[in-house]
């Protein structure tokens, strides 16, 4: 695009190239393309390589509009506006009436508010042989549009001028980038020096107002608000004034407060615009705006404070992320802040982020720490009386058991020991009748039938007396422990198998095969005679119930080693099996089937107490109805340490 010589277009392209620094580099860049273009307003946006951000370093506007000039010199646009876009992806972007709604939310409302019919945003490409994009230009009409050829040749038109604003831009940031980093210096300075005034402050309630009180002496605000997100809103949660106590504050206080902006809808007002874009914006001599257009609770706030001049709004970034809003305000200056207090304030929002969310995690962690030792103390009480209920229903069940268990005895005992009263009582009478006999004249008859009584009768109560005695012993046996027992060394297989006769003598009037473990080398240094009880009661429990309304039967004991240098024992048979309902209960003391019917239900409740108290074992039982039992118990080779002095190994 060609200017004529005299035009003002080629005067400013002279001043362009003759300008000094990028100020008046970029205002006489704006200004040319304006004309060239024939738009009303028109952003220049570079990229500032040091810091990687896309600022605005010149704005064109209508005298109407020139009140906003603060806000957008030296705006930075986020990765999200259609001006880092164009950017970012070297392209072109037009938006209009039509396809506005595919893009950003800041561009819809700069149509809505400054009445645009189209929004051009161009790429500042160089023409070198590397081409570089410096960054973004954007221009906006009211009126007459930019047609595409005329888009095409704006193009090549930047392309030739461009490569200046890149050079003043980067010697910009390389001198900035000097100077920000003796202010980086000193405001961390700062930062560690309030970081140590308030660091007991762990309370999320407490930090706010301190930090917000901070930012507003320090950078000499009137008055300051943090909003931070809770939901889908943004919340006013501190507030704070040189002189509090004015009346119109309190008010604003509290409007504030009760009237959340929108954390998702941009266009609720500043607060929400500038955590929707990420990025600060400078209100400069608001009296000059209070008759615009603007969102009805800016209105509002900006009502109540009548003397209010200027305005920053400035995002709280956690990790590059928004988490809050921070707001200051002056009564008493026109123009706002400075680009060096508002790069400093950068730093200081960044850090409020930090410390917020450190204070965040600190009061989830105490509330945490909180809830657990609350939990503990609830587990604890809950622990304490599930102990004394487990010892409750302890208690219970013993005295339940031993009141089946003292019926049920007194039931097997009253039988033999009956038995026993009534033949004595019979051999009395036969003893008066044979006196009597002697006297009258014994005949060798009666002297017979006397005698064969006699060991009929002798053979009836000694039978009786020897169950009641068998009785009694199982009782005794319930008792053993470690103190009436010895241990010594010796082969399990082998001393079961020396148990052959004793384990067959139960077998009944069916053949039962007993089937013994095969002679090895296992040895073992334990409690022998614990240990042949256990196998000798489990054999017997299988000849007694396992085989009922069978013809035959068979039983195997085996004996192997296993891990930990433990040995395991099963006693398997091939009978009717233990329904499922008794299988939890088979070990439990006193239970059994046939309960009165000369049978205790204390052979597999001794067992159970022996491997587990005396042997230090396991026992368990597992069947299937129709298949069989199996019971295996597994106990350490090496016996528990008990109170039982141990005696020499022997052969048995």
């Amino acid at each position: 695009m060609k200017a004529n010589a005299s035009s003002p277009v080629d005067s400013l392209l002279s001043a362009v190239r003759e300008s000094p620094d990028l100020e008046s580099c970029a205002q006489a860049f704006g200004k040319a393309i304006s004309l060239l273009a024939g738009a009303e307003i028109c952003f220049i946006n570079l990229h500032d390589a040091a810091r990687n951000v896309l600022k605005c370093v010149h704005v064109v506007l209508p005298p109407e509009m020139e009140h906003l000039r603060p806000t957008y010199t030296n705006f930075i646009f986020s990765a999200g506006s259609d001006n880092h876009r164009a950017f970012a992806e070297k392209s072109i972007i037009n938006i209009n009436p039509e396809n506005r709604n595919t893009f950003s939310a800041a561009s819809q409302m700069a149509m809505d508010r400054w009445k645009l019919r189209q929004i051009v945003i161009l790429p500042l490409l160089t023409l070198a042989e590397h081409r570089v994009c410096a960054g973004s230009v954007a221009l906006m009409v009211r009126n007459k549009e930019i047609v595409p050829e005329k888009i095409e040749a704006l193009c090549q038109w930047l392309g030739e001028e461009v490569m200046l604003l890149y050079l003043h831009m980067n010697y910009r940031a390389i001198s900035e980038g000097a100077t920000s980093v003796r202010d980086a210096e000193t405001e961390i300075d700062s930062m560690l020096e309030f970081v140590a005034e308030t660091a007991n402050l762990t309370n999320i309630e407490e930090i706010h107002p301190a930090v917000l009180e901070e930012f507003v002496t320090r950078f000499d605000q009137d008055f300051g608000a943090i909003w931070m997100v809770a939901g889908k809103n943004l919340q006013c949660v501190a507030s704070h004034a040189i002189n509090p106590n004015i009346a119109w504050f309190k008010h604003w206080q509290k409007v504030a407060a009760e009237h959340p902006y929108s954390a998702t809808d941009a266009r609720d007002g500043a607060v929400s615009y500038v955590f929707h874009i990420g990025q600060h914006l400078m209100l400069e001599d608001i009296p000059t705006t209070r008759n615009l257009s603007m969102p009805k609770k800016d209105a509002k706030l900006v009502g109540i404070s009548e003397s209010l001049l200027s305005a920053l709004v400035y995002p709280i970034r956690r990790r590059g992320k928004p988490i809050g809003v921070l707001g200051l305000y002056s009564l008493r200056k026109s123009r706002g802040l400075s680009a060096t207090e508002v790069e400093r304030i950068s730093y200081w929002s960044d850090f409020l982020g930090a410390v917020i969310e450190n204070a965040k995690i600190h009061s989830r962690l105490e509330a945490r720490s909180a809830e657990l030792a609350r939990s503990n103390a609830e587990l604890a009480s809950t622990l304490e009386s599930l102990r004394q209920t487990q010892e409750d229903l302890l208690r219970s069940k013993k005295l339940s058991a031993l009141g089946a268990i003292v019926a049920a005895v007194a039931h097997e005992l009253n039988t033999p020991i009956g038995n026993a009263v009534s033949i004595v009582s019979t051999v009395e009478d036969d003893i008066a009748s044979f006196e009597q006999a002697i006297k009258e004249g014994l005949r060798r008859s009666t002297l017979e039938q006397f005698v064969q009584d006699a060991k009929f009768a002798n053979g009836m109560i000694e039978r009786n007396l020897k169950r009641a005695a068998c009785l009694i012993q199982d009782f005794k046996e319930i008792a053993v422990d470690r103190t009436t027992a010895q241990h010594f060394a010796f082969n399990p297989s082998e001393a079961i198998r020396q148990m052959a006769f004793e384990l067959s003598r139960e077998k009944g009037s069916i053949p039962i095969d007993v089937h013994l473990p095969e002679p090895g080398d296992i040895t073992c240094d334990t409690y022998h005679n614990p240990f042949c009880q256990v196998v000798n009661n489990l054999t017997s429990n299988a000849m007694l119930h396992a085989f009922h309304g069978r013809s035959s039967g068979h039983i195997w004991i085996e004996v192997a080693e296993t891990e930990n240098d433990n040995i395991r024992v099963r006693v398997t048979d091939d009978g009717i099996g233990i329904p499922e309902d008794h299988l939890d209960r088979v070990f439990d003391p006193f239970f059994t089937a046939r309960l009165g019917k000369g049978r205790s239900g204390l052979g597999l409740y001794v067992c159970y107490n022996i491997v587990t108290s005396v042997l230090g074992g396991d026992i368990e039982v597992s069947s299937e109805l129709g298949i069989g039992t199996t019971f295996t118990f597994t106990f350490p080779k090496k016996a528990p340490v008990g109170d039982a002095v141990p005696v020499k190994a022997m052969q048995r």
